[in-house]
């Protein structure tokens, strides 16, 4: 079972890693966005966590994938971001890192999505 700990290519480079990634439609890239991302689904998976039901908080969503990944496996999600109108938001909306519209959400990677997306 996974743990806290840093990012390493051992696990990117593990069967249950490339497992994921597969099934997310990825390729190795040897970042530690990527290890986060996968990781997080790795620990999620192995508490029986990604399953219709289970709800989630993400804050400052911007263009994320992850959020998609779980609502299609059934979970509820709730996802908030910086409003475009704030004044702090210029740097976000420059360089695509901020959800200017909520329906890009249920966009992200064609992630085909249902009622779980809030």
């Amino acid at each position: 079972m996974l743990t806290c700990g840093l990012a390493k290519w051992s696990d990117m480079i593990s069967p249950w890693f490339k497992k994921l990634l597969a099934e997310t439609n990825r390729k190795v890239v040897p970042r530690r966005k990527q290890w986060e991302a996968i990781s997080t689904i790795q620990t999620f998976k192995e508490r029986g966590l990604l399953k219709p039901g289970s709800s989630g908080l993400v804050f400052a969503v911007g263009a994320e994938w992850l959020p998609s990944f779980f609502v299609s496996k059934g979970c509820k999600i709730l996802t908030t971001d910086l409003s475009i109108k704030d004044k702090n938001a210029k740097h976000w909306i420059a360089s695509g890192q901020i959800c200017a519209d909520a329906s890009k959400i249920n966009n992200i990677d064609k992630v085909n999505l249902n009622d779980n997306a809030e």
